[in-house]
């Protein structure tokens, strides 16, 4: 009953008059191409498609190697750089650690009691534990006012014999 009284509803009406006018010139433009296409010879149409594929290909590489790249970058298409744990941590070996900041230890995920859990792991220099099941990927991760709780040494043995442990270190390339 509920689906005849969404049919009937004035907003619903002009939503699905919008997609089917929408579907119609999406069509007739794909039937412009397609004619277009299929008139080329055999060797045009594979120059146009290794033509599309190069520039397709040539935009992921430029996406991906501009994600990986220390330096910022000037391109028109801005990409965040990809946070690794030395960005997010290991800048600066020399200084000490202040009172906010934690040592990242790994990452625990598994089933408790029927339900999925995840959170990281970290350590202060006093040696309290703390955990945050939402990290942001942020040079200041690892900071304690974002969302870190502290945890007891009892509680995480508890989730040490429920879950599964990731050491901070086992993400990097084995030597």
């Amino acid at each position: 009953m509920e689906e005849n009284e969404n049919k009937n509803n004035p907003a619903s009406k002009l939503w699905n008059g919008l997609i089917g006018k929408l579907q119609t010139v999406l069509r007739s433009v794909i039937d412009v191409v397609n004619d277009w296409f299929n008139s080329l010879s055999v060797k045009m149409k594979q120059a146009v498609l290794l033509l599309f594929g190069m520039v397709i290909g040539g935009c992921s590489l430029m996406l991906i190697v501009q994600a990986l790249q220390k330096q910022q970058t000037n391109y028109a298409i801005e990409i965040e750089n990809i946070k690794t744990p030395e960005d997010i941590f290991m800048k600066e070996h020399n200084e000490p650690l202040s009172d906010e900041q934690l040592i990242p230890v790994g990452k625990m995920k598994g089933e408790v009691a029927g339900e999925f859990d995840a959170f990281y792991v970290g350590v202060d220099r006093k040696g309290e534990i703390y955990i945050n099941r939402d990290i942001e990927y942020t040079e200041d991760a690892y900071n304690k006012t974002k969302g870190w709780e502290p945890i007891s040494r009892e509680k995480l043995k508890e989730y040490e014999n429920a879950l599964h442990f990731i050491p901070f270190k086992s993400r990097g390339i084995k030597p």
